[in-house]
């Protein structure tokens, strides 16, 4: 695990901005995900479950984190810390410690406060002993304490923008759906048909002349998660009715959880409930129709045993002497601006375990080999999910001092999404051969 997080840390370190500037790392960033499974993994590594008197209860990292401010003795406890703590378990989004833990480790980054659980956790040989077993937890060796809580630090030294509110299914998985916050003018009625599943609030049916539908703000199949700021996960349908009449004359404020990802295909715990409501309910089983118009298997090509993504080689262009994945937005903004689609090139992407070559479609020549070494960052806008870039170097990134962008289309935003991964995976592939 120390490697892992080592690996992950150098994809950071690849994709933070130069000194001049301020990078944060937001939810549509690669690395973050892995990054926080990382964390868990380590949190849960060894973790005792205890018994209570009427059985046996799971236990998770969570259930001690949240007692920490109990433990700090003859000083007060880190006042984000506390504050943070506290956030979660006043939080309705979640029904299992599993969900606030993992809203916990999105916090910290923001906060930059990750270390402080695990510090105050080694510091307390009662407080570790009871929650884990020392012969399979990493926190045994004295070797790993040093290093981690080392790593802990390095990464409070990047910016995390993780919006917090979006965490009403970290319950079930650490896929992040699209989240999308409105204000509408008062009224009483939002025009939508609410059913709920599984203590989700299905939106089943738009008032097309409602509010919520213009410009196809709430849609068939989305997930209502705040109204007013206040979550009504788990709620009674009634109470939805109860807070707008409480704040009838105030303009109304609603957090969506969209059914579709940023790619077009369906969130997949939303889609499990969808198709339990499809069955007494039409307008569902129509959304649910679509789904073969977001295939993402259509970039997909084997040639002689070997696999290509097909995309279409859009320019390869200087950008200068810096690197780095801030880089990235601008030259897709100014390529995008001035693109002639008459001159897009067909080409075939294979991603090799270190390196990736991208072939003419035609005649299967190599247009480009880049070692992943070489490869200094790579991304995408999230206006046009279909067109991605990676940035590289003359030579090994560390020590190149020119670099150029090439510019991809994808055939769905699916594909340039596995791309994109598929690159950052690379930079860990060959972490230890640079």
């Amino acid at each position: 695990m120390k490697n892992e997080l080592l690996d992950q840390l150098k994809q950071f370190k690849q994709s933070q901005n130069d000194a001049s500037a301020t990078y944060k790392f937001t939810d549509d960033n690669v690395e973050v995900q892995p990054l926080c499974e990382i964390i868990e993994r380590i949190f849960r590594k060894g973790l005792k479950q205890q018994n209570s008197l009427f059985g046996f209860i799971k236990k998770d990292y969570w259930n001690w984190i949240e007692t920490l401010p109990s433990y700090v003795y003859n000083k007060r406890i880190n006042p984000h810390l506390a504050m943070v703590i506290r956030m979660i378990k006043d939080s309705r989004k979640f029904i299992t410690a599993q969900g606030r833990g993992r809203c916990f480790i999105r916090a910290a980054l923001n906060k930059k406060i990750i270390q402080i659980p695990f510090e105050q956790l080694l510091k307390n040989d009662r407080l570790t002993n009871y929650w884990y077993d020392l012969s399979q937890s990493p926190f045994a060796n004295e070797d790993f304490r040093e290093i981690f809580i080392g790593l802990m630090y390095v990464i409070t030294e990047f910016d995390f923008d993780l919006c917090l509110r979006n965490a009403s299914f970290l319950d079930e998985t650490w896929n992040i759906p699209v989240f999308r916050k409105y204000e509408l003018v008062p009224a009483l009625d939002l025009g939508l048909t609410i059913k709920y599943v599984d203590a989700r609030a299905i939106v089943i049916d738009v008032d097309r002349m409602s509010l919520a539908a213009e410009d196809g703000k709430v849609q068939i199949g989305d997930v209502l998660d705040e109204v007013h700021q206040i979550s009504v996960y788990d709620c009674k349908p009634s109470t939805i009715t109860q807070i707008l009449h409480d704040h009838s004359t105030w303009p109304i404020m609603l957090a969506v959880i969209k059914s579709r990802t940023e790619e077009g295909g369906f969130f997949s715990p939303i889609e499990r409930r969808l198709i339990e409501l499809s069955i007494h309910h039409p307008t569902i089983m129509k959304l649910l129709n679509t789904r073969e118009l977001y295939s993402t298997e259509v970039g997909m090509k084997e040639i002689d045993g070997q696999q290509f993504w097909t995309c279409k080689l859009i320019t390869d262009l200087a950008v200068g002497n810096v690197g780095t994945s801030t880089i990235i937005e601008p030259t897709l903004h100014r390529v995008l601006q001035e693109r002639n689609p008459e001159n897009y090139r067909n080409v075939l992407i294979s991603l090799q375990e270190a390196e990736v070559i991208t072939k003419s479609e035609d005649n299967q020549e190599v247009l480009f080999r880049h070692s992943f070494p070489e490869i200094s960052s790579c991304g995408r806008r999230l206006d046009t999910l279909k067109v991605f870039a990676y940035v590289y170097g003359n030579t090994s990134c560390n020590l190149s001092d020119t670099f150029r962008c090439v510019v991809y289309e994808a055939c769905t935003g699916a594909d340039a999404k596995t791309i994109l991964q598929a690159i950052a995976q690379g930079f860990k592939r060959t972490t230890w051969l640079t």
